[in-house]
């Protein structure tokens, strides 16, 4: 057993017409029953557990394994020796600013460093995501196998194969996914169809009786087969572990705060028809104190996303960590819709970033692109100015003062 972690398999059970027993004619009837090789076990790595979907991996990977993240809030990154592992969103040149400021350096050699950085793409490479497919524990598999024998319906072929491979691969420790594929009825006799029938209330019944897992709202996360390895090794060291988002947000603390007197100088310049200057504004985003500068990165790069996509750096590295760091707010949205804006609002309270600023834009951006032209200055009967439009009360204790 690998360090406490179940092994996870997934079983393929197959009611197809050869895989069932036939009577002395040749035919599927009540008394046919499954052969030894209806059932396919196959292991597919070790299960680390469920993640929801509003979550992200890099909070499962901390909540859910024994890396030894660092404590954000007592690391000294100064006099550190860096591993970079593969997969980071980590510009070159501002490695070279930490470097500069900290006294850090980078090393090749695993084992010599003082802090192995490590990325999203990383543990998105090692653990396998399966959407609405999440493993029952063996004793939910075992009572599967029970009612299928209840039902008369394995054979005991079947039945030998199965407590070797039980036995052989030490399941009763493990995980197990029972997946029968679609049949299309039409296609099979009465006989067959009541026995598949019968199999898959069987099977659904004990996956979905699953001590809360299976949920629609989350999927099972499982290190592959062929990557234990090397997460483990990554897993037993000393060593500590950095996120490379972390890393930016200290380099980031050194670098120049945008304020929010430049929002419409930088939003006509993103607007502009010359790809130089649009292009320039993405420099600037990547390389501000994001945290310090929120309104004016979260409101461009939200607001303005499309315009931003069309840029001769979108896909160099500085930018990449960029849009890394600002995904929720990407996507070109439908300024015509209240959707969008009540969807802004709400991601700067999930971050806790909501400011009077941030509220003052959004109304404006509201009123001129959809309620000025139906309640605005030249409204043919209603008339509501736009002091009017204000914050829900309930949401006023989420705005922030802004530092």
């Amino acid at each position: 057993m690998k360090n406490n972690m179940k092994k996870n398999y997934q079983v393929q059970l197959q009611m197809g017409e050869d895989y069932l027993t036939k009577n002395s004619l040749g035919q599927i009837d009540h008394t046919s029953k499954l052969k030894s090789s209806a059932f396919t076990i196959t292991e597919v790595g070790y299960w680390l557990g469920e993640m929801a979907h509003e979550d992200d991996i890099s909070n499962f990977v901390k909540n859910n394994t024994k890396l030894k993240f660092v404590n954000k809030e007592t690391f000294s990154i100064q006099d550190k020796i860096l591993f970079r592992f593969p997969k980071l969103d980590l510009p070159r040149q501002k490695v070279d600013l930490l470097k500069e400021k900290y006294n850090v350096k980078v090393i090749r050699d695993y084992n010599k460093a003082d802090v192995h950085v490590v990325s999203d793409k990383l543990f998105e490479n090692l653990i396998k995501t399966d959407w609405y497919r999440t493993p029952c524990p063996f004793e939910n598999f075992v009572a599967i196998l029970q009612d299928l024998k209840k039902k008369d319906l394995l054979s005991e072929e079947c039945i030998t194969m199965l407590k070797k491979e039980i036995e052989d691969n030490d399941l009763s420790n493990s995980m197990i996914h029972v997946n029968i594929p679609y049949y299309n009825s039409r296609n099979n006799s009465r006989s067959q169809t009541q026995l598949i029938e019968q199999g898959e209330e069987i099977v659904q019944r004990h996956m979905d009786n699953n001590n809360g897992r299976g949920s629609e709202q989350s999927s099972s996360m499982t290190i592959k087969s062929e990557d234990v390895d090397a997460f483990l090794k990554l897993e037993s060291t000393n060593i500590e572990i950095m996120y490379d988002t972390d890393v930016i947000d200290i380099i980031d603390e050194e670098l120049a705060i945008i304020d929010n007197t430049e929002y419409d100088t930088i939003l006509k310049m993103t607007e502009s028809s010359d790809i130089e200057n649009r292009s320039l504004v993405l420099e600037m985003l990547a390389n501000c104190n994001i945290s310090k500068s929120f309104d004016i990165v979260s409101g461009i790069f939200f607001w303005q996303y499309n315009w931003l996509k069309e840029t001769s750096n979108w896909n160099t590295i500085n930018v990449k960590a960029l849009r890394k760091k600002m995904t929720k707010y990407s996507g070109g949205p439908q300024t015509s819709a209240i959707w969008t804006y009540n969807h802004y609002i709400n991601l700067l309270i999930a971050d806790n970033k909501l400011t009077k600023f941030a509220v003052d834009r959004t109304r404006e951006k509201l009123y001129n692109n959809v309620l000025g032209s139906l309640v605005g200055s030249h409204a043919d009967v209603f008339h509501v100015p736009l002091e009017s439009l204000v914050i829900k009360n309930s949401l006023t204790e989420k705005i922030i003062n802004h530092d």
